[in-house]
């Protein structure tokens, strides 16, 4: 149960690093764009 639990909140922050970055290289290419 513990194990699953450690597992569910790595996928979790994993997602949220992905979002992260995906928004960050979305921000980079308009504002190269916009330049």
């Amino acid at each position: 149960d513990e194990k699953t639990n450690y597992m569910s909140m790595g996928l979790y922050w994993l997602r949220i690093l992905f979002l992260k970055t995906v928004v960050f290289n979305v921000l980079m290419t308009f504002k190269a764009w916009m330049s």
